[in-house]
């Protein structure tokens, strides 16, 4: 059971006014008009709540800070576990495998495994968010409520719903009870966790389905160019490429790139790209009996020494001791990056 440090929070609920001990001896009183629909709000997460971590079979985390701008300070993910990320209030910007969303209050975020994605802020402000990840054996076809449907929401196209108002209403209520239940630990909290977890992964998708879903286009044509640029690192990780070459290829200075792709993405062309392929050296490894030096030309390392520095240093671990720790053959994707998960994402 995955240690927890959380503080119990009140129900996001209003509690309604107690009836009258006294019923009225002459005349009923005029009912109060009714008051509009309250903008959704889950209970302020002043101090961290988190339940798990991205070792855990299942992590949930609740968090209010304030954030300032810069771009060196987002957090970059890479890991074998779904995510499902819920802005509650502010605003911030989410890039995605090749594309950035301008993420707003009430937007939900679903990532598949082994996808890169960074979060990053426009503007200084105070912003409250839900952190969910759960490895695949988490929900596997032994839970008696498993069925595939319940992972439709990681493979539409977009990884951004926006919801409407009722629909809000709906996942911060069930967000609230999983918070508190990992929160409470009463007895059976861990089935109740996992069977709401899987109501919320139905929801969406019936949400997806029942209602047309938000075109994100891209916030400018620079956005649209930079993401053709990601695609293009994305399908030509094995060869050798350089800021200049890239920059030629898009008809761009390399000053500009350089400056650009930072701004956008979050990220260092450079280190984007070796991101990239160290994710396919762990597929390969994961997945092939290759040798090592296989694996690292088919991932576009020049060579094996700096193949293993790199690795070790992104993954912390060697590339042997990844292979061990999936079993080769095994099958790609049993293992992500493991970066820890920054309690401020």
């Amino acid at each position: 059971m995955p240690a927890s440090t959380l503080t119990p929070a009140p129900t996001l609920t209003p509690a309604l006014p107690q009836a009258s001990a006294q019923r009225p001896t002459q005349k009923l009183v005029p009912a109060p008009a009714q008051k509009p629909t309250p903008t959704p709000s889950l209970v302020p997460a002043s101090n961290l709540v988190s339940y798990g971590s991205l070792d855990s079979d299942l992590l949930v985390n609740h968090l209010k800070r304030t954030v300032t701008p810069n771009p060196a300070k987002g957090q970059t993910h890479y890991h074998s576990n779904y995510e499902i990320f819920y802005l509650v209030s502010g605003s911030l910007t989410y890039f995605v495998e090749d594309r950035t969303y301008a993420v707003r209050e009430g937007d939900l975020v679903f990532i598949d495994e082994n996808v890169l994605h960074r979060t990053s802020y426009r503007d200084r402000m105070e912003y409250e968010r839900v952190l969910i990840t759960f490895k695949a054996s988490y929900i596997d076809p032994s839970y008696m409520l498993y069925s595939p449907v319940l992972f439709e929401p990681f493979r539409q196209p977009h990884h951004v719903v926006r919801l409407s108002l009722q629909d809000r209403l709906f996942v911060q209520e069930l967000l609230d009870k999983l918070v508190r239940e990992v929160s409470l630990q009463e007895t059976g909290y861990e089935m109740y966790a996992k069977q709401l977890l899987s109501e919320l992964l139905l929801a969406a998708g019936r949400m997806m389905r029942r209602t047309p879903q938000t075109s994100f286009g891209h916030p400018s044509p620079v956005h649209a160019k930079l993401s053709r640029i990601v695609q293009f690192l994305n399908q030509h990780y094995e060869s050798t490429l350089s800021l200049q070459q890239v920059a030629g290829h898009f008809g761009i200075s390399a000053a500009y790139l350089s400056r650009t792709f930072r701004t956008i993405t979050g990220f260092h062309f450079v280190e984007y790209l070796n991101l990239v392929r160290v994710r396919e050296a762990g597929r390969l490894l994961a997945g092939t009996d290759l040798k090592l030096a296989e694996v690292a030309a088919r991932a576009g390392f020049e060579s094996l020494n700096h193949f293993g520095r790199l690795f070790k240093r992104t993954m912390r671990m060697t590339p042997l001791q990844y292979r061990n720790g999936c079993g080769r053959g095994g099958g790609a994707g049993q293992r992500g990056g493991s970066w820890p998960v920054d309690r401020g994402k």
